[in-house]
């Protein structure tokens, strides 16, 4: 059976190669839906004995008010749809240092993510389906989404929190035909009003937005870079190997909304990432820009062997924007100003 710091070497080497956190790993939070015809996942863990020492809770809300904050607790989620429900307004909040996250099912590198763990609100007045205000924190496989049919149900995750890490994940909002001409939808929204909100964060192999869900119209962005005008927000960000999706046919909505000065700060990354806006004819209007920035105050946004399609330019903003495109540089890949039309 699973005992108390006496668990299987597998499992124990696992989460060490998932995480990086070596001998460090705190107590385990497990996650599992209830046994089905289609879930059978609590009835195996209880099989391995893991409620003779650990909790199997129902759902990930009830697990992360059991963890402990900087002891680097782990939290197990067996593959299910989780719909959270702590209160209207935040279906979840995700508030202890060096806590971490694992779905326990296929990374979620691409949108269509319901197979695996889905943590997501149906709330109407569900502003996201979490917010994070935790920091020092990994999350990893898990797809977050945000279902509300209401003006208010603004995006799938919330960042308030720094220096987080996230890897295979997908963020999905902007799925109802509610929010698709509000400035403030997203799917990833990171709060300039909190200071240091998203500083240092890190993104791996993650799905921000959908090529479905509603048609997009409004001048929103799928990543949200919010106003709050805190120095030190939206800081020394980095994303890899990521995906930006989206589903418009008209010239406001764009990838990324850096919506006003200290929205963001620093250098924002974009390493090998793709910029895909679905469009049911090629020859229909498409979003005039990838990135709108409304930012005056000092920030960088580089783009490193990237791509876009479905959208007609990297930028509205060149003071702020490159890009780094060595296959048609003949600099040898130096950043030159992105084009604005």
């Amino acid at each position: 059976m699973i005992k108390k710091r006496n668990l299987d070497p597998s499992l124990v080497q696992w989460i060490m190669q998932q995480t990086g956190l070596g001998p460090g790993v705190g107590e385990l939070h497990w996650v599992a839906p209830a046994s089905s015809s289609t879930s059978q996942f609590r009835t195996q863990l209880q099989r391995w004995g893991v409620e003779q020492n650990y909790k199997i809770h129902t759902d990930p809300v009830e697990a992360e008010k059991a963890m402990v904050a900087n002891r680097n607790d782990v939290m197990l989620i067996m593959p299910g749809n989780y719909t959270v429900t702590d209160t209207a307004a935040a279906p979840m909040t995700w508030s202890k240092d060096y806590t971490h996250m694992i779905g326990l099912g296929p990374p979620q590198k691409h949108e269509y993510a319901g197979r695996g763990v889905v943590i997501r609100t149906i709330n109407t007045t569900g502003v996201f389906a979490m917010i994070n205000t935790g920091d020092l924190c990994q999350f990893h496989n898990i797809a977050f989404q945000q279902w509300g049919q209401a003006t208010a149900a603004l995006t799938a995750f919330r960042e308030e929190g720094h220096m987080n890490s996230f890897n295979g994940c997908h963020f999905f909002g902007q799925i109802r035909s509610n929010t698709i001409a509000l400035t403030t939808s997203s799917s990833f929204e990171v709060n300039a009003a909190v200071t240091r909100a998203g500083n240092a964060d890190i993104f791996t192999d993650c799905v921000i937005g959908g090529s479905g869900g509603a048609k997009r119209t409004g001048a929103n962005g799928t990543l949200l870079f919010a106003t709050g005008g805190t120095i030190g927000a939206g800081c020394d960000m980095q994303f890899r190997n990521t995906q930006f999706m989206s589903w418009a046919e008209d010239t406001d909505p764009c990838a990324i909304l850096v919506a006003g000065n200290y929205a963001a700060d620093r250098l924002l990354l974009f390493e090998g990432c793709t910029f895909y806006n679905f469009r049911e004819n090629h020859n229909t209007t498409m979003p005039a820009y990838v990135v709108r920035d409304a930012c005056n105050t000092t920030h960088d946004i580089v783009f490193k062997n990237s791509a876009h399609h479905g959208f007609t330019a990297w930028t509205n903003n060149q003071t702020h924007c490159f890009v780094t495109m060595p296959a048609v540089d003949e600099s040898g890949g130096e950043a030159v100003a992105a084009d604005a039309a």
